[in-house]
């Protein structure tokens, strides 16, 4: 997805008119999401369960704290060379980074044994439409009281 985003945002910075530019940017923002939710994905599957929010918690503050970063840089770029300099350097990073990272990919084998196993939750017996509460304290499941 980031090569895909890569590719289309340096198409969508030759874009010679407003109508074509914007009709590139429906693409670009279709890999944007997807290189996003599988990003994600990857973190949480990698993530020892008990440390997932934690985990996506740290996600969230890099991926969403480089944007100011990523703003001034491609501010000062557009500043110096134009705006299609900028888009189409930012899209250039995007691919050289999702190349690198297939690469990567490619070379590194991962034993199956890096694999964590999910524990199953405790069975839930009758009532409230299987809706549980599950005490920390003796991970026995706690139904809440029913509904008249």
């Amino acid at each position: 997805a980031a090569m895909g985003f890569g590719v289309v945002t340096i198409i969508a910075s030759t874009a010679p008119t407003l109508i074509t530019m914007a009709l590139l940017l429906i693409p670009v923002g279709l890999f944007g999401v997807s290189f996003l939710s599988g990003a994600q994905g990857a973190m949480q599957a990698a993530a020892a369960p008990h440390m997932q929010g934690r985990v996506m918690a740290l996600f969230a503050v890099v991926f969403l704290g480089g944007t100011p970063i990523g703003g001034m840089v491609a501010g000062l770029v557009a500043e110096a060379w134009g705006p299609r300099v900028a888009f189409a350097l930012g899209g250039g990073v995007s691919l050289l980074v999702g190349l690198w990272a297939w690469v990567v990919g490619r070379l590194t084998t991962r034993p199956v044994s890096t694999v964590l196993p999910v524990e199953p939750h405790p069975p839930v017996s009758g009532g409230s439409a299987g809706l549980a509460i599950v005490s920390v304290a003796n991970n026995s499941p706690v139904m809440p009281p029913p509904s008249e």
